[in-house]
Order: structure tokens, then sequence, then C-alpha cells
């Protein structure tokens, strides 16, 4: 569960920097076979099921082109141009292999897979100024550094037409690798194109597609000046300028059937999207008359998604559609309402790609997360699972998650002051005789009264005067994990978060909820610490110091930001008791939970010590 307040940001970061895949990939080359996990990439400890194997048809090309990835960051998809998944591979032992060999590796996920080649990126610890691209031949667990950049910009890394294409010291760059991990590098042949762009502002399409790969499939791509009048620049240089006013608008992708900008009034309300044509300058108004959010450009097609605030605080629904760019036709062609026992994530529209005339869309199919491809033109939107898992989620594999809504008035003046969204699970009765007993218990430990979450026992009226029906103070906890350990414990791990209205930020924090299959109990830590709890309170406060002595919690502890090891060792000691310290309970560990304020700022975050069972005395 760490840092699992961090986790879906990360998570939508990962993916919007997967980038495409590669030419050429023959199966006898593999290290992990097409569309399943083989048993060296599996995970015993991991609560993730073998992937279903995916059946290519021989006619489909199989060239592997382009990413698609699970929630965690853990596993990549090479999937080919019909969208059939090629290849799994798990992340976590490229990056073991990379890690061990480059202590000061700080590896963002995964970028590129060329056949049996990996090609990852990222800054080097303590060095934000450094950045470091690494190879890596997955079959011969070799390694090398192929490119290190210093205060420099890079941008567009990908495969194309055989080779690694990369854009930095205003140029892009061609590199041709080998499996020994040697290659050669030259300029892609773009020098008249940057010549000709060194003064404007260039468009590229969203993703990471390389320059020439846009310039080619597109013809051309848009740029702006300072004065933000609209170009088109050809791959030889030739720079047209269009007769069209774009000044009040925000560029958003392009294709080479048009170019799409969004316009915004002075409070940032939607206004209109228009789709200006790169050969006459004409511009058509887009068919949207609310907010949405462009989703990709792809094939003519423009994905987009719109997101519905429904009556249930939390319970959005959205609704994608395809937009054909040179007929005006508009098609849903998805809706998803976000499911409870998910997290974040789902349901948002987040979780979303698009390339080769497909939208890729996550969301829970049969009690798991799927990636779903939808392709508007060639399979008339109908939608079709790629077996790519996005999500394996636990809850579904031992009962449901339901939630309990509730919005609370101010008594005086009728104004809504807070909705709550709360989670609960409830378990099988496959899984324990005492089932009724531990839903019960469950339902009572998850869902507090709305009421009591904010005091608003002292407010004057006057400070309700900006809340509506959809602004007010919200607080939402979710189911964030489940698990049964040691086929004997079931273990709930809950997530809130409290925002209030004109508050600075929000506070997230949870606990985990234990119960003993076999009897129904509700387990607390004096039942599996055997020791006193003034024993327990010094354990705590040692492993606490320790951790702040490990290299993670030095780095963490910069100039003593949290404390000495004496103040540090104070706070934790008298923080610790049986009923007051966050504790989680794992198949082989516990970590200690010390959420932000508790050891140190805000800004500092939260902070993760995991503990042995041998050194936790269970």
């Amino acid at each position: 569960m760490k840092n699992k307040f961090l986790r879906s940001s990360i998570a939508l970061l990962l993916i919007s920097v997967m980038i495409v895949g590669c030419a050429g990939l023959r199966d006898d080359d593999q290290d992990i076979k097409p569309g399943t996990e083989s048993s060296e990439t599996a995970d015993s400890s991991s609560t993730k099921e073998e992937l279903s194997e995916t059946e290519v048809e021989e006619d489909i090309d199989q060239t592997p082109t382009h990413f698609l990835n699970s929630a965690d960051g853990n596993y990549s998809y090479v999937i080919d141009m019909s969208g059939n998944c090629l290849q799994t591979v798990d992340n976590r032992l490229v990056k073991k292999t990379l890690e061990d060999k480059y202590d000061d590796a700080d590896l963002s996920n995964i970028r590129i897979v060329c056949g049996n080649l990996a090609f990852y990126g990222g800054y080097k610890h303590d060095d934000w100024d450094s950045y470091v691209f690494y190879v890596e031949n997955m079959k011969t667990k070799e390694a090398d550094i192929f490119l290190e950049l210093e205060d420099d910009y890079f941008n567009k890394l990908d495969y194309y037409k055989g080779n690694i294409y990369i854009y930095y010291n205003e140029q892009e760059y061609i590199y041709t690798f080998h499996d020994d991990l040697t290659y050669e590098v030259k300029e892609s042949g773009l020098s008249d194109f940057f010549e000709a762009t060194k003064d404007l502002d260039v468009k590229y399409k969203s993703g990471d597609s390389c320059l020439s790969r846009q310039l080619d499939e597109n013809g051309y791509v848009p740029a702006l000046d300072e004065d933000k009048n609209l170009y088109t620049i050809k791959k030889d240089g030739t720079v047209t300028k269009l007769d069209v006013d774009v000044s009040e608008y925000s560029y958003q992708d392009f294709d080479k059937y048009g170019i799409i900008f969004i316009q915004y009034d002075d409070d940032y309300n939607y206004v209109k999207t228009i789709i200006v044509d790169p050969e006459t300058s004409a511009t058509k108004e887009f068919v949207a008359d609310e907010y949405f959010n462009v989703r990709g450009v792809t094939n003519g097609i423009c994905y987009y998604a719109y997101e519905k605030e429904t009556d249930v605080y939390m319970m959005d629904e959205t609704y994608y559609y395809a937009y054909d760019m040179k007929t005006g036709e508009n098609t849903l062609v998805y809706s998803a309402k976000r499911t409870p026992g998910t997290s974040y994530g789902f349901g948002y529209g987040d979780s979303y790609d698009t390339f080769n005339g497909y939208l890729y869309v996550a969301d829970v199919v049969d009690g798991q997360g799927k990636w779903l491809r939808i392709n508007v033109k060639d399979d008339g939107g109908e939608v079709k699972d790629t077996d790519c898992v996005y999500k394996e989620i636990n809850a579904f594999k031992y009962g449901t998650v339901e939630y309990d809504y509730s919005k609370v008035c101010c008594e005086k003046c009728g104004k809504p002051l807070v909705r709550a969204y709360q989670e609960y699970f409830v378990l099988s009765d496959e899984f324990s005789e005492y089932a009724d007993e531990i839903n019960n218990s469950i339902k009572e430990n998850s869902v507090e009264d709305p009421g009591k979450i904010f005091d608003y026992s002292e407010d004057d009226c006057s400070y309700h005067e900006q809340h509506t029906d959809t602004l007010t103070d919200t607080y939402d906890k979710m189911v964030y994990e489940v698990d049964i350990i040691k086929d004997h414990y079931l273990t709930v791990d809950l997530s809130y978060y409290s925002m209030g209205v004109g508050a600075a930020h929000g506070y997230g924090a949870g606990y985990m909820l234990v119960y003993d299959l076999e009897t129904g109990k509700q387990m607390g830590i004096s039942d599996f610490f055997d020791g006193s709890e003034e024993e327990f309170k010094k354990l705590m406060a040692d492993k606490t110091v320790e951790y702040f002595n490990s290299s993670e919690g030095e780095e963490r502890n910069d100039n003593n930001s949290v404390g000495t090891d004496e103040s540090i060792y104070q706070d934790a000691y008298e923080q610790a008791g049986f009923d007051t310290t966050h504790l989680e309970f794992y198949e082989d560990h516990v970590t200690l939970v010390y959420y932000q304020y508790e050891i140190a700022c805000y800004a500092a975050g939260c902070f993760y010590i995991d503990i042995p069972y041998e050194d936790f005395h269970a």
C-alpha cells in the first residue's frame, strides 16, 4: 500500500509517457512469450493472476507498435496495429537489473521494448539536472547507458522504422541498436525543418510519437509565433501561414485532417472548440457545447470525453465520443461509471489511450480492471477486450464493495455542508462461516457519521455562503485493498480524504481492519504482538530511528528536517500504542505508517516502514 495517496497521480503520469513499440519482433527471440506471463516473470507474492493468453491470428500484422500498461506500472503490454497483445513485460525484472548495476538510477517506467531490448530513462538520485537513458537486453541481462543529458531538454522518444528516435540538443537523432547493445547514431535529416522553426513554437501531437513520424504521417506539424499566428511546417522546412485568428484559443491536438483549438472566457469557462483545415485555413465549430477532454486524434477521428456529475458524489459518469473530422459525424462509443472498490482512476476518463484509429479505455470487466479497445470506423464502435490487465482488484476475488452516500445540510440556513462517500467491503460467505458477523463489523468500522467528520457546531451561517449543491466540504473513503493472509486473516485496507471549501489542501490517511476468518473476531495489534505495550512502544521507536538512518530515510530527513535521532525516537515512542499506531499486516511483514503531520510536516508526505514478522515478535 506504500504511497497509496500518490499512486493515482503517478500511475496516470506513467501511462502518459508510454511510447510506441518496435517492428520485426520474432517469437523465437522473445524472453517472454506473446500474450502470456512466463514463470520467470510471475510474482508469486503478488495478487496478480497469470495473464490470459492472447490468440493472434496469422494474417494479422504482428509488428508491435504501441504500449498499454498496468495501473501500478509493473507490467507493459506490447500491442500490434490491430490492438492484439503480442508481449507482456514485467517491468520490475528489467528495472532490477538496471538498479543492481547502477546505484544512482532513479528509473521512470519502461519506455520502449524492441525484441529483447528494453529502454528506460530517469533522473539520477539527487541530481534533477542529469537525465540518463539505459538499454537492457532482457535475455542476456546485459545493460548499458547510451545517453546522458546534462541540463538539456529531451522529447518524443520513439521506435520508428527500425530505430530509436529521440529529440535533444535542438535536433532529432536516430539510434540503431544491436542485441550486444552496440549502436550507431546520426541526425534524422530535419535540419531544414529546425532552421525554419527556430523562432516558432512547434505544436506536437499528444503522445510520444517522434517528429519524423508525425511529419511522415500527417505531412506537416502546426506552430505558433509570439503573436499566436498559426503556421504549418513541412519536413523540408516549407512554412505556410494560415489565414485564421486563433489568438483567443488554446491548442489541443492535430492530425492531417485538422488542428484542434479550444476557447475559454476570462474566468476559464468553456466557450467553444474549432478545427482548422491545414490546407484551406477554413474553420468549423466542434459539436461539443460544454467542456470536454480531448483524448487523442488518430486516423481522422477525435476521441473525446465528457465527465458528468451525478446526484451521488464520487459516482460521476464518463461518456466517450468519436468525432469524424472529415464528415463531422459524432458517435457515442462508450460510457463508464465508477465502480466501488476500484479506488481512484476508473470512470474519470483518466485511464485511456489512443492509437491507429483505436480508443483504449480501462474499465472493470467481470471483477477485473481490463483494457478495452474501440474503433468507430473499422469495428463500428464494438467494444473488445484486449486481455491486457489494467488493475487486479482483490476485493472482487473475496466479495463485493458497497457504498454509503450522504449529504448534511445546515439546520439553520439549509445550505449543504458536506457530501460524504464511504465504501465498505462485503465478504463472500464461502470464505468464512462468520461472514455475516464480519460484514456487520466492517460496515460499522467503515461508515462514519458525516455530520461529525467536520465540526460545524460553532459555525455562523455566513461561513456557508459559498456552498452549493456541488461545492461543499467533501469526505471520501475508499476500500483500497483487500487480502487474505496466511490463509487465515482477512485484511481490509481503507483510505480516506477530506477537503474543506476554501482550504489550501486536503488531508488523506487510512487504517486497516483485520479479522480472524475462523472465529469472526476483529484483531488488534495486541493479538499479534508477543510482548507488553511498553516493549511495543520501544520497538516502534527503534524501527523509526533505524528507518531514518537508512539511505531512504536519510534522504527524506535532509538537514534533520524531521529531527535528530533523539527527537525522532521520542516522537515515535510517544505516539506508539496498541490502539494508536497505524500498522498494516501483510504476508511476510507489517508496515508501520506515519501519515502527514504525525512525525513530520505536511509537505514531507507519509512514511512507510516495513518490519519483518520475526522482528515484530508476532
